[in-house]
């Protein structure tokens, strides 16, 4: 006869920092055929650059109507020297750390979930990308070394995402969702399936798993940089009523990227 310590007291998902803040000239041409390409054009009678032992000079002279200036909807920097140094940057914030709420009883199951936001701020005029993966698989494992207990990636039961989160009796997974403004049209729902690009984006909806590979969540088109845009991840962990899952603490370090396009 033996018994079991039939209760796993802590689900830890760790979120960490892949991108932080990045810059780089993001440039369109202004002419091009199939054997040339101009980045930019610059109208004037002087100017170059000069250079000594300590300095190097880049100068223009003779543009007209050169400068920063900004409406309600646009920001132009006129001129060459003013579009040279018109940087493009990004920002993400991600917490450091979330906790999974809920008691799975290593004997008859239960489910723990945790959420997150994901801000990102940019400047860039053709938006930006946002990817997530996690840095083992499966990607929730038991924190114990000597263990090799450990929850299925989440598998949906087609190629699109699962409307609702489904574990088997005898089973048990660790997935997300995610919801937001800049969200795939994969995460998208109309009440009943996803990946429905005439629906909308909703909470605790179409769930997949995570893995080693980076997967593509979201995506803009424009610049945000009035307030940035938030991007709600949720994690849920769950061991099926028939299932034995080995007690302990367990933890998932998930890695979210973000960059221009």
């Amino acid at each position: 006869m033996f018994s079991l310590i039939s209760k796993i007291s802590l689900f830890t998902v760790i979120i960490s920092l892949a991108i932080g803040v990045y810059m780089t000239p993001i440039l369109a041409s202004v002419m091009s055929s199939d054997n040339f390409k101009i980045q930019l054009d610059s109208i004037n009678v002087g100017g170059g650059m000069g250079t000594s032992d300590n300095f190097k000079l880049e100068d223009t002279a003779g543009e007209i109507g050169t400068g920063y200036s900004e409406s309600d909807s646009y920001k132009m920097h006129a001129g060459y020297q003013q579009t040279e140094q018109n940087n493009r940057y990004i920002a993400l914030t991600v917490p450091d750390l979330a906790t999974m709420a809920g008691d799975i009883d290593g004997l008859t199951g239960g489910r723990a979930v945790a959420t997150g936001t994901i801000h990102i701020i940019t400047n860039n005029n053709i938006g930006y990308s946002l990817e997530i993966n996690a840095s083992t698989s499966p990607a929730m494992k038991s924190m114990n070394v000597s263990s090799s207990a450990s929850f299925a990636d989440y598998s949906p039961a087609g190629a699109d995402p699962d409307y609702e989160w489904s574990v088997t009796s005898t089973g048990s997974s660790f997935g997300f969702s995610v919801n937001g403004a800049d969200v795939l049209t994969r995460y998208y729902n109309n009440g009943s399936s996803c990946n429905q690009p005439s629906g909308s984006s909703t909470f605790d909806k179409c769930w997949e798993g995570v893995s080693t590979t980076l997967m593509l969540i979201g995506q803009s088109a424009g610049p945000n940089e009035a307030s940035g845009t938030d991007t709600f991840i949720k994690f849920s962990a769950e061991s099926g009523n028939a299932h034995l899952q080995p007690s302990g603490d367990y933890s998932a370090t998930i890695i979210v990227t973000a960059y221009m396009n």
